[in-house]
């Protein structure tokens, strides 16, 4: 029997199946000693083979199959190396704030890069737009200048006005989409405008660090209909990169990537070749100096490793 995982904890999954319904399972051992580079093996949207058993009313994964694409970052955990965030996914919807917490430039820059290359299209949220003061709008309309020039959508959205909650839910409609951001972003509460009935819980910000305390503590697949999914994870604190070779760092930036053919050297690292084309650019104000940056940062980090 063949199903869909819409929610993990641990081993432990539930998946959505057309002849039982909903059925809890755990997963095989054998599959935990298989994908030992994995701090999951099972993660949400995954399609997996089960084995049913009658009498309990649960059933086994033994099999995850093929991935059509799917959301990765360096796991924390030393004894593994990536944490599967999502998989099979239509699109991805990073949500960030630019006041209390505010989303840094770092994290939403190796978010893409990640989305980039596992070729999963992402739009940016930036949420919250209630509660800012006249510099932080400035900062918002910074932000998606940025972001815009780099050829991705980004949308303002306020779960207590409702702005930008209709255009989300036509972006979103018919597809299965990942949202994800920093804890404190108001990803749960933006899933509420969504649909009321959802009723996740909203968290409150830490007021001696003003920043976001989870709310999420697992992975679930949410319906607004029976063609419309979203993945909501708990927030995240950091992004690492994996399977990103750093020569090809570049292509996952797509202003970067639509130049790469007019720079003179075929290995050039964009940092001080002549007659660079991404630097050439940076120069006449068509990339963004904070993507620049970022990018740098980003490739100089692979000697960490």
């Amino acid at each position: 029997m063949t199903g869909k995982v819409i929610e993990t904890r641990g081993y432990h999954s539930l998946i959505r199946t057309y002849e039982y319904g909903d059925i809890n399972c755990i997963l095989q051992g054998k599959l935990r000693q298989e994908n030992i580079t994995s701090t999951n093996p099972v993660a949400v949207g995954d399609n997996v083979e089960i084995v049913y058993d009658e009498k309990t009313k649960t059933g086994s994964v033994i099999n995850v199959m093929e991935r059509k694409n799917y959301v990765v970052r360096r796991s924390a955990k030393l004894s593994k190396s990536i944490h599967i965030i999502a998989a099979n996914v239509d699109s991805s919807y990073l949500i960030v704030n630019v006041s209390k917490p505010v989303t840094l430039l770092s994290f939403i820059d190796r978010f893409l890069v990640s989305n980039e290359a596992y070729r999963v299209p992402t739009t940016i949220i930036i949420n919250k737009t209630d509660i800012l003061n006249k510099k932080e709008k400035e900062d918002a309309l910074i932000l998606e200048n940025i972001y815009q020039k780099a050829g991705y959508e980004v949308l303002f959205t306020s779960a207590k006005t409702n702005e930008g909650i209709d255009i989300l839910r036509n972006r979103l409609k018919g597809q299965t989409s990942l949202f994800s951001g920093n804890s404190g972003v108001g990803k749960s509460a933006l899933l509420n405008a969504l649909q009321p009935n959802f009723n996740l819980k909203e968290g409150n910000l830490s007021d001696f660090y003003q920043m976001g305390k989870h709310t999420t503590t697992f992975s679930k697949m949410l319906f607004l209909d029976k063609d419309t999914a979203m993945i909501d994870t708990p927030g995240l604190k950091a992004f690492g990169l994996v399977a990103v070779e750093k020569d090809e760092l570049a292509m996952y930036f797509p202003e970067f990537k639509s130049r790469l053919q007019d720079c003179k050297f075929y290995n050039c690292t964009h940092l001080h070749e002549p007659h660079c084309a991404v630097i050439a650019a940076l120069e006449n104000g068509e990339i963004s100096l904070e993507r620049y940056n970022n990018y740098v940062k980003i490739y100089e980090s692979y000697d960490e490793y």
